[in-house]
């Protein structure tokens, strides 16, 4: 089903109702043609050049620009785009009017008296017909708006609770079970100058750190099922070094990669011409990647941008997961879709999860068909990759066990050395 897919750009379905669609056009025009022979073609020609060949590179064009617009004069896309929400009642609305126009604006003078209907509803029954499409638009933006505002602020508040009860236990253990490298006692609660410094050392700030900090506030939840599985595919994952990746020189291809709102982009127009940082991550939906990607944007970014080093994050999940993953987090670097694993592929860091972890997976309500834009399984091996000009990579750093990723000072010290080869330490 995926070799299809990937052959013919879309499902079966999709093939099935064209072909239902052409069946259907076909035997009008036979019962039509006997009695107005000429001007069925005629009509079916003046579609193809007048709709195929102008309007709707007209319709692209219009719906290119809005986009483009938008992603310029706004600092930042709302979680939920309108554009769609306006251009779909529109384009309706005119194929309605273009369908219609001859009776609409009144222009067939023999109409009347040969079905003796009145020409004058037309105009206003495509007006209430617009004006209907508009309203079930806004209505559906607005309650598709209040959810994605509600699912945001749920899942932001959840993430908090869970962090902060991290970082809680962390506090509160720490002091009671151990003792400084002196062999001296830990400060006194008594002391609240003292916890508060000792609070602010323990929050963690590297991805590693975090992770465990994640781990631990599992601890006391149920184990077994989904968890297991997971973590028997991590010592499977660790345990196996990576074949077939990419080699330092190799040439990365211009891929086309979706933006959050499902505009085309190349990896060349979003990573520059010079020197960049390539993140490639699982998902939205994976905890890790969160961990990884919040302290790329916190440690890692601001070093970048010093530099004047674009960042990329990529995954193979559809345009939506990327919408979620940059708000949820608020990461101010580009975060694009790989619709088909086109540069994991040419990376060689392609993966897929063990059968039992993909049950597992199942069991918890992810399934990675529909999260993924190309309908198939298959994920990158988390991974950093600096890119240098003409898209060559400089340096590759590979995780095939998911639940650990590449430090930003790793990557810092990468940049050093591939920027400066001659410098030592």
């Amino acid at each position: 089903m995926s070799r299809f897919s990937r052959w013919y750009g879309a499902g079966p379905l999709h093939l099935l109702t064209l072909l239902g669609c052409l069946a259907l056009a076909c035997y009008a025009a036979a019962q039509l043609l006997p009695s107005n022979f000429v001007a069925i073609p005629v009509w079916l020609i003046g579609a193809v050049i007048a709709h195929d060949l102008i309007l709707f590179p007209l319709y692209t064009m219009a719906d290119r620009s809005a986009l483009a617009v938008l992603r310029h004069r706004l600092p930042r896309l709302p979680a939920v785009p309108a554009v769609n929400y306006v251009g779909v009642p529109a384009a309706l609305s005119g194929i309605l009017l273009l369908i219609w126009f001859p009776l609409i604006f009144r222009l067939p003078a023999r109409f009347p008296h040969t079905t003796t209907l009145p020409l004058s509803p037309y105009l206003w029954h495509w007006l209430a017909v617009t004006g209907a499409l508009f309203l079930l638009s806004a209505t559906a933006y607005a309650v598709r708006l209040r959810g994605s505002r509600v699912r945001q602020e749920e899942e932001k508040q959840e993430e908090e609770e869970e962090r902060q009860h991290a970082y809680t236990r962390q506090v509160r253990q720490g002091p009671d079970a151990t003792q400084t490298e002196s062999g001296a006692a830990p400060p006194s609660p008594r002391h609240p100058e003292a916890n508060d410094r000792s609070s602010a050392m323990t929050i963690p700030s590297t991805i590693a750190e975090r992770v465990n900090a994640m781990h631990q506030a599992r601890a006391a939840g149920p184990s077994g099922g989904p968890a297991d599985a997971f973590a028997r595919e991590k010592a499977e994952l660790a345990a196996t070094p990576p074949a077939g990746v990419a080699p330092v020189g190799t040439v990365l291809p211009d891929a086309l990669l979706l933006d959050p709102t499902g505009a085309a982009v190349t990896l060349s127009s979003a990573a520059g011409d010079g020197t960049s940082v390539l993140v490639f991550y699982r998902g939205a939906w994976c905890p890790y990647c969160n961990i990884a990607l919040s302290v790329y944007q916190q440690e890692l970014l601001p070093e970048l941008g010093r530099r004047g080093i674009p960042l990329v994050a990529i995954s193979p999940q559809r345009p939506d997961g990327s919408l979620t993953m940059r708000d949820k987090h608020g990461l101010a670097f580009a975060v694009l879709s790989d619709p088909g694993n086109a540069l994991a592929a040419s990376l060689g860091i392609l993966t897929k999860p063990s059968p039992e972890a993909r049950a597992a997976q199942l069991e918890l309500g992810l399934d990675l068909t529909e999260a993924n834009a190309d309908g198939t399984v298959t994920l990158p091996m988390p991974a950093v990759v600096i890119l240098g000009p003409g898209r060559t990579v400089r340096w590759i750093d590979v995780h095939p066990d998911y639940s650990t990723r590449t430090e930003p000072q790793q990557v810092i010290d990468a940049l050093d050395e591939a920027c400066n080869p001659d410098r030592r330490e």
